[in-house]
């Protein structure tokens, strides 16, 4: 399949030039995705996909101004891993996100239906996975689509995101950018971060949890 792209696909600095905010452990779960992961790359496993489609013309400025707010609120999203040093994995928090967004104009002629060649990409995203240490774990795609609609395709390693804080995300960028479309400001409750639910599982008793 032919592939185009605009020149609006974010380059992605390393993450010693962007420089680290916060670093800790991995919670259990976490530890456990990123062990199975390390031992089928290429496979797809915990690769998440949402695809959304817009029917509507996108404002693409707006769009990447919105998911950059949400990368500025949410440390998650800035995060990346590494297992390497001393063999205890850990998680930094990027002082900035490396936003990458990929713009794909391959179907905005097609006549007949896009569902095969999403189909085919959604696979072949899948298993191109991710470099956990060298970036956060999440990239956007936007096909344009004829009628001035969109299919937007947010991929993210499951070592971010569970299966409830995701649809979050969703709500929040859109609210966002309908915000910004306005010309309003928004205000967020204050999110806690991640980080808190590590430290608070690893003070627990774990012989008391087990005897409970």
């Amino acid at each position: 399949m032919k592939r185009e792209t605009t020149d609006r696909v974010s380059t992605l600095p390393a993450p010693e030039r962007i420089g680290i905010e916060d670093s800790y452990s991995l919670s259990p779960i976490q530890e456990g995705m990123l062990f199975h992961s390390l031992a089928v790359e290429g496979s797809g496993l915990y690769v998440q996909q949402m695809v959304c489609v817009l029917k509507e013309d996108l404002d693409l400025d707006l769009f990447e101004r919105a998911w950059r707010r949400l990368a500025d609120r949410h440390p998650v999203l800035r995060t990346i891993f590494r297992w390497k040093e001393d063999g205890l994995p850990r998680q930094d928090v990027l002082a900035s996100s490396p936003l990458e967004i990929e713009i794909r104009n391959d179907l905005i002629d097609r006549t007949a239906g896009p569902v095969r060649p999403i189909k085919a990409f959604l696979e072949e995203d899948r298993r191109r996975g991710f470099d956990l240490g060298a970036a956060p774990p999440w990239r956007l795609t936007l096909f344009q689509m004829p009628e001035r609609k969109w299919t937007c395709i947010w991929t993210f390693h499951h070592l971010l995101l569970d299966g409830r804080s995701h649809t979050k995300v969703f709500e929040e960028v859109f609210s966002v950018y309908d915000a910004l479309g306005r010309g309003e400001s928004i205000r967020f409750e204050k999110v806690r971060p991640f980080k808190e639910y590590v430290e608070w599982f690893k003070s627990q008793d774990m012989e008391e949890a087990e005897r409970f």
